[in-house]
């Protein structure tokens, strides 16, 4: 794990944009420009910046950057964007709170997080404490995912995302 010294030396965060920048000559043979934006996008949309030989996603540095401490839990995007590393947007989470700030899974249908079609009805669910919890059945989509709402308000507050739309 790198050291806050390691990183305030090599990388300067500006918390208002979320970007680092390089304060030392990086890459091979130290050829890449101070002052260039750090790091690149992986497969997942992460930005991961290379500094001492591994490999750190961008809003992990951040959190060091600022606070002084790697961060103890997970840490979540609160606008989604996993690409937006501004201070403001991190927040520290559980596992269960960072997938309650996830989308509608690829595979739905509904367009609404937590509402599936059976027949020509629509059901309301969503996992809490563990287990499924039914919300009920509705005639429209957007009556479930009201439904949907309600709950996730009272089980799950700032953490869930029932008013965004599957993206």
């Amino acid at each position: 794990m790198i050291l806050r010294e390691h990183l305030l030396a090599a990388l300067h965060y500006a918390p208002e944009t979320g970007t680092f920048t390089w304060l030392i000559g990086h890459g091979r043979g130290r050829t890449k420009g101070i002052g260039s934006v750090a790091g690149s996008l992986d497969w997942k949309g992460y930005r991961r910046i290379r500094i001492v030989r591994r490999a750190y996603r961008a809003h992990q540095l951040a959190w060091l950057y600022v606070y002084g401490q790697w961060p103890g839990m997970q840490i979540d995007h609160i606008n989604r964007q996993k690409d937006d590393n501004r201070i403001e947007n991190l927040r520290l989470v559980t596992p269960a709170q960072n997938k309650w700030n996830s989308a509608a899974p690829k595979t739905n249908r509904s367009g609404f997080k937590g509402v599936f079609r059976r027949g020509d009805r629509w059901i309301a669910s969503m996992c809490t404490g563990g287990k499924r919890k039914h919300l009920g059945v509705f005639q429209t989509a957007e009556a479930a995912h009201e439904a949907y709402a309600a709950a996730e308000r009272t089980h799950r507050g700032e953490f869930g995302r029932a008013a965004w739309p599957t993206t």
